[in-house]
């Protein structure tokens, strides 16, 4: 049997006898936290950078900024004085004008975040590399994260990307493709951050004689063990149809007020879980400030065979 050695750099498997192959694995047990990271002031927007996150602002081979995204990035946060707010900005934009294809899964690399704007579309990946050009253009810090998450499409975990913003000295995750800016649920599971979303994040070497070394794929396996507590809730709200008296083929405006009693930011993601007949998306998302209330409107037209 193989020797195996844990270090800070990774694990080391050693052996001295002939073997036809070895097969490697390793389990780990993994505690997740659903903690909101608190940014209770308000950072001026456009914000000072410290030498120390500068690199987070630089373009990368896929994480390209064109004048056409330094644009789009300046006319949408035309006005705004808030970086928190800002990058919400940005993140909701993405999401709402990027679809998501899986047909690009089929491609070996990353598209550029250039390509992605262009053809308006992409994966998890390349939905978060557009979105970090974006901040980047605007001279906000943004990191890509590689890890995995759990889709309640297929029952099970998978391989994911997301995003990171610097805020207030803090790292804000932003998953533009689940839709949760400035958190994340405990579902996702963090396996490191870079530059841009063509790093790999697991990697290898080995050393020895007479050695063929043929690397088959990597699969990762993950079942959740157990689960306790539950999400603090953070805010209120109430939900009131401004319209009572209706008949079939109405439209209804219905209205969803939101208050935040905390003194920190809570960002906020609305679904309407039934939804027939409303206009447009039923998911909305609201960045509430401290102490702040707020509204937020759909519209749903009454079935005309009611």
């Amino acid at each position: 049997d193989a020797q195996i050695t844990t270090t800070e750099e990774g694990i080391q498997f050693l052996w001295d006898r002939d073997a036809a192959s070895y097969h490697f694995q390793t389990e780990s047990t993994v505690y997740v936290e659903n903690n909101l990271l608190k940014v209770s002031d308000k950072i001026p927007y456009p914000t000072t950078i410290s030498e120390s996150v500068r690199v987070y602002t630089l373009e990368t081979e896929i994480i390209d900024i064109t004048p056409e995204m330094d644009a789009l990035a300046e006319e949408l946060l035309a006005g705004e004085d808030d970086l928190y707010q800002a990058v919400f900005i940005l993140a909701n934009w993405t999401q709402n004008n990027v679809e998501y294809n899986l047909s690009t899964l089929n491609v070996q690399a990353s598209q550029k975040s250039s390509y992605v704007l262009q053809t308006g579309e992409g994966v998890c990946d390349e939905i978060t590399n557009l979105f970090i050009s974006l901040a980047r253009s605007r001279g906000i810090p943004a990191r890509f994260v590689s890890g995995m998450v759990y889709s309640n499409l297929n029952q099970q975990f998978g391989a994911h990307g997301w995003a990171e913003v610097y805020i207030d000295g803090k790292w804000i995750p932003v998953d533009v493709t689940f839709g949760t800016f400035g958190w994340i649920d405990p579902s996702h599971i963090k396996f490191k951050d870079e530059l841009g979303s063509n790093e790999a994040s697991v990697s290898y070497e080995w050393i020895g004689s007479n050695v063929a070394f043929d690397l088959g794929e990597v699969d990762f396996s993950t079942e959740v063990e157990k689960t306790d507590g539950k999400a603090k809730e953070y805010i209120s709200l109430e939900v009131q149809a401004l319209e009572e008296n209706v008949g079939p083929g109405s439209y209804v405006p219905i209205q969803i007020t939101l208050s935040n009693p905390n003194d920190f930011y809570v960002p906020v993601q609305l679904y309407l879980t039934k939804a027939p007949g409303v206009l447009g998306k039923n998911t909305k998302n609201i960045l509430l400030e401290p102490k702040e209330e707020s509204s937020a409107f759909w519209v749903v037209q009454v079935p005309e065979d009611i």
